[in-house]
């Protein structure tokens, strides 16, 4: 298994970069955006890396961080769901928005990806529901989305975004969790203004 690949761009395709290590080139298969962040040829490049060996192919993949390479194995376990469509998915989504949308059930999220209909994201949903429970971004997700529903609760009241956001951060450093009290807090806090 090739852990991981550090050496120079020696070439930019459509979905793909050359990288060169010690008189070799190596093709590699990334996302869209990995290739849209590229400044050009001849530049260090790190690619944390995934080799899919096949009866007719051998192909890599490479990311820019570890966990955009595991998010890559956990879609890649979902039924009919291959390197191709999890590449998409990457491409498509946000590591935080794939998670979210997971974890909360949004179908439409996910049937944004070029690959992916009604049918394969709800079973998406339904088999990786519990493979993210461990995954390092699951809990920041959490948070950012309790976060998120204090902001629009406070907003809903008539705040004005940046105060309301303002507010929930104050309330969050000073360490309440829940929403409810998140929401609560951050109204004693405005009131107090």
């Amino acid at each position: 298994m090739i852990s991981h690949l550090r050496g120079t761009v020696a070439g930019i395709g459509k979905n793909s970069l050359v990288i060169e290590i010690n008189g070799v080139g190596y093709l590699v298969y990334v996302p869209p955006k990995l290739i849209a962040s590229q400044k050009g040829i001849n530049k260090e490049i790190l690619l944390f890396t995934h080799l899919v060996v096949k009866e007719d192919s051998i192909v890599l993949y490479g990311f820019k961080e570890m966990e955009e390479r595991d998010l890559f194995l956990v879609l890649t376990s979902v039924s009919r769901i291959g390197p191709q469509i999890a590449m998409n998915v990457l491409g498509t989504l946000s590591k935080e928005e794939l998670i979210r949308a997971i974890l909360t059930d949004n179908e439409k999220i996910l049937t944004r990806v070029s690959g992916i209909g009604p049918k394969q994201a709800k079973r998406m949903i339904l088999e990786l529901k519990d493979k993210l429970g461990d995954f390092p971004l699951t809990e920041k997700v959490h948070e950012s989305g309790k976060t998120d529903d204090a902001v629009l609760a406070l907003i809903s009241l008539g705040f004005e975004e940046n105060t309301a956001r303002d507010a929930v951060n104050f309330v969050k450093r000073e360490g309440e969790e829940n929403t409810e009290e998140i929401v609560k807090a951050a109204l004693r806090r405005l009131k107090l203004q």
